[in-house]
Order: structure tokens, then sequence, then C-alpha cells
């Protein structure tokens, strides 16, 4: 039973993150991105819902995997950057889609690969197989910042920095 609740509060964890995002994606979608035109690295709005299902998925079972295997200190220390990567995960959408503070997005999704990398260093420790796991998170984060940093250069002071 006590694996089972530790199951549950990773479903829960990323869940919570997944909703948060997709509050946020949406208003950006429906607001200012829709308006401009695509940099030649966006992938087509399709494969966004589609990598990160499987993004979430991955995570969900990397956590647990942590949860289970982790003792006390450990499971504090990868707790606290599970939670960092996802409050720093909801401030992105909301700077980047909510707002089309697209530079100050670029920041903070900088910040959010730092911590996604400290975690993953975390998991490590713990179990191997979680962090590889979340590397596909991490690389897709890369290739987001790459992204953002494209609509920085493409869309200038279009949208509000």
């Amino acid at each position: 039973m006590k694996n089972f609740a530790k199951f549950v509060y990773a479903v829960f964890c990323v869940m919570f993150v997944w909703w948060v995002n997709l509050k946020f994606t949406h208003y950006g979608i429906e607001g200012w991105y829709n308006n401009v035109e695509k940099t030649i690295i966006t992938p087509p709005n399709i494969v966004f819902p589609i990598v990160w299902t499987i993004l979430y998925v991955l995570l969900i079972a990397s956590f647990y995997l942590v949860l289970k295997n982790a003792d006390k200190k450990q499971m504090i220390k990868a707790n606290n950057w599970f939670w960092a990567q996802i409050v720093l995960q909801a401030l992105w959408t909301f700077l980047f889609f909510a707002k089309g503070y697209i530079a100050l997005a670029f920041v903070a999704i900088i910040i959010l690969d730092f911590a996604v990398y400290k975690m993953l260093n975390v998991f490590k420790t713990i179990h191997k197989t979680s962090a590889y796991m979340s590397y596909t998170l991490y690389w897709w984060l890369i290739f987001a910042s790459l992204i953002n940093l494209s609509y920085i250069y493409s869309v200038g002071t279009v949208i509000k920095f």
C-alpha cells in the first residue's frame, strides 16, 4: 500500500503541472501564438500534445521509481528538485504562452533546463533507469529552449519583453 501512495503522489504531481500548463498553453494559442509566423524549427502544433503526453508518462514512471527506491534523505532531495522543475515548467508556460513574454520565458527555460539537469543527477544516484527515462524531458527542453530563442529573433519586439 505504501508504494501505491507513492504512485498516486507521482501521478498527482505530474497531472497537476500538466493541467496548469494546458490552461496556460490554451490561453496563448487562442491569443498571440496563433497570430505569429512560426519559426523554421517549430514543429507543427499536433506534435506538442503527443510529445508532452509521452514525456509526462515517462516522468510519472521515473518519479515513482525514485520515490519507491529512495531513502528519506534522497527522497527529500529528489522531491525538491522535482517540484522545482514542475514550478519552473508552469512559470515558463505562463510567461511564454499566457503572457507572450518570450525573452523572459527564455530566461525561465534556461533555469528550468538547469533544474531538470540537477533532478536527473539526483535521480541517477537513486535509480539509474529513472534518470534515463527523464533524459527525454531534458533533451526536449533543450530543443524547446532553442525554439524559444528562435522566437526572440524572429518575432522581435512584436511580442512583449
